[in-house]
């Protein structure tokens, strides 16, 4: 029922995701996709993407990827704390324009606890430079969750379609796994995709390390569009990676 696709960059991650999904039918349960530099993107796929999602008056790229890290918030020279007061501040506004549960950056950063909000994103990279300062070197202890029980047990549809994070240091590299309950792939999975690689570049860089692999696993994946449109679109972000041919012929000699 899974099916694993590698990828080297997120634009080919994407691309061989929707070619599985219309080989599938338009869905499939287990979807996990690895990224080996999901700070890197063709830009040709993008700009045919956000011209499609435009014509179907739905939201752009960046837009979806603000959701998970808000690029022009942060200023490496000003410190987190500046980004962190910089979203808080501007949250009524943002709210105002998002889901009714938030933003999955907000939740990072103001998971909501009895004895007050905690910061999950410092709380991370406070434990990731004590262990890259000394001793243990622990490796598995990164986690920051986005689905939260007391308030979207009751929302049957409509609530955060990412539900954990799981950060792991490998040979000082930071790798990230990340778990999605449904995942529409036209609308929001490449949007998604180039903020959890912002997001790790925030993480790393804060830590003092370098980004590793992005692990993607869409419990259950669907194609928001029709068929044809999807093959449409599929084709013409192929054709803007000349070296895409001998990897896609890779991906489909192991299905």
């Amino acid at each position: 029922m899974g099916k694993l696709i590698t990828a080297d960059t997120r634009s080919t991650g994407w691309i061989y995701a929707v070619q599985h999904l219309l080989a599938s039918g338009g869905d499939c349960f287990n979807l996990i996709i690895e990224i080996e530099k999901p700070t890197l993107e063709h830009g040709g796929v993008r700009r045919l993407l956000d011209t499609f999602l435009e014509q179907s008056e739905k939201k752009p790229v960046d837009e979806v990827a603000n959701t998970i890290f808000p690029k022009s918030l942060y200023f490496p020279s000003l410190g987190r704390e500046h980004l962190y007061s910089s979203y808080e501040t501007a949250w009524p506004l943002i709210r105002l324009f998002n889901n009714r549960w938030g933003t999955y950056f907000y939740r990072m950063i103001h998971w909501e606890k009895n004895e007050g909000p905690l910061n999950q994103l410092e709380d991370t990279i406070g434990k990731l430079r004590r262990t890259l300062s000394g001793r243990p070197k622990y490796r598995s202890i990164y986690e920051v969750s986005i689905y939260c029980p007391n308030n979207d047990s009751h929302i049957p549809r409509g609530g955060p379609c990412l539900s954990h994070l799981s950060f792991k240091l490998v040979d000082d590299k930071l790798h990230l796994t990340v778990v999605y309950r449904n995942h529409f792939y036209i609308e929001r999975a490449y949007g998604n995709f180039i903020g959890l690689g912002r997001l790790m570049g925030f993480v790393a860089k804060e830590s003092g390390i370098s980004v590793g692999r992005l692990t993607c696993i869409s419990t259950h994946a669907e194609l928001d569009t029709g068929k044809q449109a999807a093959t449409k679109l599929l084709k013409e972000c192929i054709d803007t990676i000349p070296e895409i041919d001998k990897a896609k012929q890779c991906i489909q000699s192991n299905e």
